[in-house]
């Protein structure tokens, strides 16, 4: 089975990192992907997409990316089910929503426009090598 997607775009926003059960690093990004023509009035238009990092990508996104930076990132659909309560006609009901979530797995600093990158740790790279041992 394969489940991978490949995004290429601009950073909405500069990422921040955030810490989940205490000692999970975590950074979701919003990434404008432009689409591959225009629209009827010549003008390119773009998605936006959602991606969570984890660990040491999250880290690195973190230190080394800021607004406006271009990356690749090969991420993996998940989908998740909630339950999301309504009210219809006085009486509380509960539907199930299907959530699609995109992970980052992997991330390609394309062009970082202002931090330096000398101690960038490319822990995909640290991965390979070890797998190779």
């Amino acid at each position: 089975m394969l489940n991978s997607v490949y995004l290429i775009g601009r950073l909405v926003d500069t990422p921040t990192l955030k810490t989940y059960n205490g000692s999970t690093n975590l950074t979701t990004l919003r990434l404008a992907v432009n689409r591959p023509f225009k629209n009827s009035a010549g003008e390119n238009e773009a998605d936006f997409f959602n991606i969570t990092f984890w660990d040491i990508n999250a880290r690195n996104t973190c230190d080394y990316c800021q607004k406006g930076d271009l990356i690749l990132a090969v991420c993996r659909l998940q989908t998740h089910v909630s339950d999301l309560q309504v009210q219809v006609g006085g009486e509380t009901v509960v539907k199930k929503i299907n959530n699609l979530d995109i992970i980052g797995e992997r991330i390609v600093f394309l062009n970082v426009s202002k931090k330096k990158v000398d101690n960038y740790v490319d822990v995909n790279q640290n991965i390979e090598a070890e797998e190779s041992e």
